[in-house]
């Protein structure tokens, strides 16, 4: 029977792999998914105060449109 110990195993998993590079990917993915409410609610709270009151539907449309935009565009620029 084979026995390895934990320590050998993570190194065997880490040499020749991308695992590194994968953990790394998903720690900037958390940290990215966890800062966008805020971006959210500071990009729409800004608004009123850069745009003139007749000028607000049209600024939020703007912003909402945009974001949608990126969220269906940029998944498919980054698999290239």
């Amino acid at each position: 029977m084979l026995t390895t110990s934990p320590n050998e195993l993570m190194s065997s998993l880490l040499i020749g792999s991308d695992i590194g590079i994968m953990i790394g990917l998903v720690f900037l993915q958390c940290v990215l998914g966890l800062m966008q409410p805020i971006y959210s609610s500071i990009s729409f709270s800004l608004i009123p105060e850069i745009s003139k009151e007749d000028e607000l539907v049209e600024a939020n449309g703007l912003l909402e449109t945009t974001l949608r935009l990126m969220s269906i565009i940029a998944p498919g620029i980054t698999s290239l």
